[in-house]
């Protein structure tokens, strides 16, 4: 299994840059930009598991898991906009920002909840100014949107047993087919229109799809249903 996701994880790094490095032919297309915005912080949160996988050799308990999840991620937000409130000299922000992680905890599970939804939120005005000059990596915000929905579901778990949870790595098989959907169903087919008005962009994207995913191999890239479509 690491294995095959060695390869996934190439393929998607491949793809992702060859996306950046055309980004002044699709940035228009807004829909395209939420789909890989999506497809992104899907990556930076199997990320995240993959990093409990080594500390944890694979199993925690399920809520714990995205209870620490949600407040670090937090905190490199904090860390980057506390930065940048410094920076400018903006004592409103850097009070958006000023916390640490014990900071983050203080409170019941619905307050720290609340607290990591409204320090998401005050990124969101800055977040270009934070992934280009303070170290936030490019997507953790909406990254941190699914960290905390997903911390949220489990509120609502309270006096109940929280059972283990499923090991990280069934969750990042679910997860890697959250990625994959979004590929096959709309990134690819929307890209499939740039095939006459950038077939250099077409062809290197469907390059770099393919390209060190030997194991596990994406559908074929196939044409929106529209009977306008010219056929191939």
């Amino acid at each position: 299994m690491k294995e095959v996701y060695f390869f996934k994880d190439k393929m998607y790094s491949t793809v992702f840059e060859i996306l950046e490095r055309y980004k002044t032919v699709w940035q228009a297309n807004l829909g395209l930009v939420s789909d890989v915005a999506e497809a992104k912080a899907l990556i930076v949160v199997i990320n995240d598991n993959a990093v409990f996988d080594n500390r944890t050799l694979g199993t925690t308990a399920g809520k714990n898991q995205k209870y620490e999840q949600m407040c670090e991620g937090c905190l490199t937000i904090c860390n980057s906009g506390f930065k940048y409130g410094s920076k400018i000299k903006d004592d409103n922000i850097k009070i958006s920002f000023n916390y640490s992680l014990s900071d983050i905890k203080k409170g019941s599970e619905k307050a720290v909840y609340e607290r990591c939804m409204a320090i998401t939120a005050s990124a969101l005005p800055i977040e270009t100014v934070l992934t280009t000059t303070y170290d936030l990596p490019t997507a953790f915000l909406a990254a941190q949107d699914l960290r905390n929905s997903a911390f949220h579901v489990l509120i609502d778990a309270s006096g109940k047993i929280i059972e283990h949870g499923k090991s990280i790595k069934v969750e990042m098989v679910d997860e890697y087919h959250d990625v994959d959907i979004v590929f096959n169903e709309r990134i690819d087919r929307t890209i499939f229109s740039y095939k006459k008005t950038n077939p250099n962009f077409y062809t290197e994207y469907k390059s770099g799809r393919i390209i060190g995913n030997r194991h596990n191999p994406p559908k074929p890239i196939v044409p929106p249903t529209n009977p306008d479509t010219p056929a191939e």
